[in-house]
């Protein structure tokens, strides 16, 4: 089978001579003749910027509802204790610890403002579900009824902002809603539920810091209680107040017996001299009154250096005063740990002074005069020029794309 040769354009088919003195005339033609372009660039540009851009701006002016914003702010204090109770923990307080600290209370103010659980307290003082799903508002930013509360707080934070100044320690919250009083009725239950989180936060600071305090206060005057009333179990046992106080008792008592008995005896003998009879009777009065009296004498001389208990039986005094000794020593340790524990207790309780946190707040919620969102020209011009970058990549993109392939 024979093959054909391809067909050859008309400039090469002409003789040699001919077809060279054509070919310049034949480009030059073809470089005037029109070619149809793309209109790629065009579509790209009404897809991407003009319709969207008459979209947003129909939705923005016509549609979106207006939002009213209430603003308040407000700064963490840390008490400061008396100088003069604790030197060393206020100028502590005046350092840069209480610094971070404050700073550190901050930070958890704002990420509570920003959580489900200041949604479900703001929510027992306000009803949020009846004011972000409010038929008038559109349906962009209007909350659905009925959702979980993580549906519910990813559309708070929509609403809410917070913010941090780490200069100042400034925190300001601005709540925005579909009208400027309930804006403002939001803003209120906020900040009450703030000021509820930080007087938490700080009682139990406080709370931690005396606990060990008062465990220890409590301890030591249960023990002292204790000791206290051994030594008065013991006393009543030993019916004495005090063991030296028995010894001088007694020693007073045997020192008046011997002058009773030797006053009897002087007066025996000055009878007798005198001329008294010995079997008179005021004779015999007088030897029965010496002979009673050494008789005393001798039963207070056996039970020298012995108390008698409530059984009956005795124990010695030496026995006795190291007991009460014992005792009294332990009361008086008992004593001195109560005292040490009470004056803890005091410098607990200064110290538990400078963790004490408060909010200062300088500005209140206020009800909102004007709409200030949404900011629709700025949203306007957001939607353009994210258009046109988009436009102007894909534009580049396809013409890259064409010029590889043609």
């Amino acid at each position: 089978m024979l093959k054909t040769a391809p067909e050859r354009p008309p400039t090469e088919r002409m003789p040699g001579a001919f077809a060279r003195l054509m070919r310049p005339a034949a480009q030059a033609a073809a470089a005037v003749t029109p070619r149809r372009r793309p209109s790629s660039a065009m579509t790209l540009f009404l897809a991407l910027v003009l319709l969207p851009v008459l979209l947003a701006s129909a939705w923005v002016f016509f549609f979106m509802s207006d939002q009213y914003e209430s603003e308040f702010r407000y700064m963490v204090r840390r008490a400061t204790p008396p100088a003069a109770a604790m030197p060393g923990v206020a100028s502590m307080a005046s350092g840069s610890a209480p610094q971070m600290a404050i700073l550190a209370d901050s930070e958890m103010l704002v990420q509570y403002t920003r959580s489900r659980a200041a949604v479900l307290d703001v929510s027992r003082s306000v009803d949020l579900e009846a004011i972000y799903s409010r038929s008038g508002a559109d349906w962009w930013s209007r909350m659905t009824p009925g959702l979980p509360v993580e549906d519910r707080a990813r559309h708070w934070r929509r609403f809410v902002n917070v913010s941090l100044d780490l200069n100042s320690s400034v925190v300001t919250v601005s709540v925005r809603a579909f009208t400027a009083a309930e804006a403002q009725a939001v803003a209120t239950a906020l900040l009450a539920a703030s000021e509820r989180l930080v007087n938490d936060v700080s009682r139990r600071a406080q709370e931690d810091a005396l606990a060990l305090a008062n465990r220890e206060v409590t301890a030591a005057r249960t023990a002292l209680e204790e000791t206290r009333s051994a030594l008065a179990d013991f006393r009543n046992r030993h019916e004495l107040l005090t063991p030296q106080l028995q010894a001088q008792i007694q020693s007073g008592v045997l020192a008046r017996m011997r002058e009773a008995l030797a006053e009897a005896r002087a007066n025996l003998a000055a009878q007798l001299d005198g001329g008294l009879l010995p079997n008179a009777p005021q004779a015999r009065l007088l030897r029965n009154r010496v002979t009673a009296i050494e008789r005393e004498l001798e039963a207070e001389r056996a039970q020298i250096g012995t108390i008698g208990g409530e059984s009956g039986s005795r124990r010695t005094l030496a026995s006795v005063l190291a007991s009460y000794g014992e005792l009294e020593g332990n009361e008086r340790v008992a004593l001195a740990n109560y005292e040490r524990a009470l004056g803890a207790q005091g410098r607990a309780r200064i110290e538990a002074m400078a963790q004490a946190v408060y909010l200062n707040t300088f500005i209140r919620p206020a009800e909102a005069e004007r709409s200030t969102f949404p900011r629709r020209w700025w949203l306007v011009l957001q939607i353009t020029m994210i258009g046109l970058s988009a436009w102007a990549i894909m534009a580049l993109t396809w013409r890259t794309i064409r010029d590889q392939y043609h």
